[in-house]
């Protein structure tokens, strides 16, 4: 069952890196399925392979609907009545896969990524990502197991890097929470950085190298939300 459950999560690598993003999305759930049987932890290859698997194939859907309804009112404008009747039923069409999907993803964090997990950077993801896909008090409620998962992260924890860049999106409405949370992150960076030890220097310095990107990015967003807020 290991060999049939790291065979799954190959193939989602593969289809990922091909930018095949609907594979990657079945594929990461048989994964999933896999280990939860073997009552085992995801490793932070299949929690990433997880995280851009169904937020693909989200953000396209998304992209499309956005598409549609623009070319909805440029018909409704001219008044082809016909055309926007053909338009908005598959519209609907997408609509239903998006609902689909986004049930399927609740349904998946709800029953079998939650329950099964047991370290801080796996509930930071999962309650993270139920939080993307949920709305109103359910959104909140997932919001704030989110928080309190994240601030259990060391601050120079790779995966917190990762988080500290994704965090716009959750607290978007939130911008005192936002700020209260950039803050923190960036005092905590500067308390802690004389007292870091040589290994832990040099993980950090890994970290940093293996996402270039995070360095400036990551840096500007805490300052410039201190700044603005």
């Amino acid at each position: 069952m290991e060999n049939e459950q790291s065979t799954h999560v190959h193939f989602a690598s593969l289809s990922s890196s091909s930018e095949r993003y609907n594979e990657t999305f079945e594929e990461i759930k048989k994964a999933m399925k896999k280990s939860v049987q073997l009552k085992a932890e995801l490793s932070a290859k299949e929690r990433n392979l997880v995280s851009v698997g169904y937020k693909n194939v989200i953000s396209a859907r998304r992209a499309s609907l956005e598409i549609l309804s623009s070319i909805v009112q440029k018909e409704e404008s001219k008044g082809n009545e016909e055309n926007v009747k053909k338009l908005k039923n598959y519209r609907n069409k997408v609509e239903d896969e998006l609902a689909k999907i986004c049930n399927d993803i609740l349904s998946v964090i709800n029953k079998q990524l939650i329950p099964s997990s047991t370290t801080v950077d796996s509930s930071v993801l999962f309650y993270n990502m139920l939080a993307d896909f949920s709305s109103n008090a359910e959104r909140k409620e997932a919001t704030d197991q989110s928080l309190d998962a994240y601030k259990r992260l060391v601050w120079y924890q790779q995966f917190q890097l990762y988080m500290t860049l994704n965090w716009t999106s959750v607290f978007l409405n939130s911008p005192e929470s936002a700020y209260q949370l950039a803050k923190q992150a960036f005092d905590d960076a500067i308390n802690e950085f004389d007292k870091l030890n040589l290994e832990s220097y040099a993980r950090k310095e890994t970290t940093l190298d293996a996402y270039p990107e995070s360095r400036w990015v990551g840096i500007c967003f805490t300052l410039n939300l201190l700044l603005l807020c």
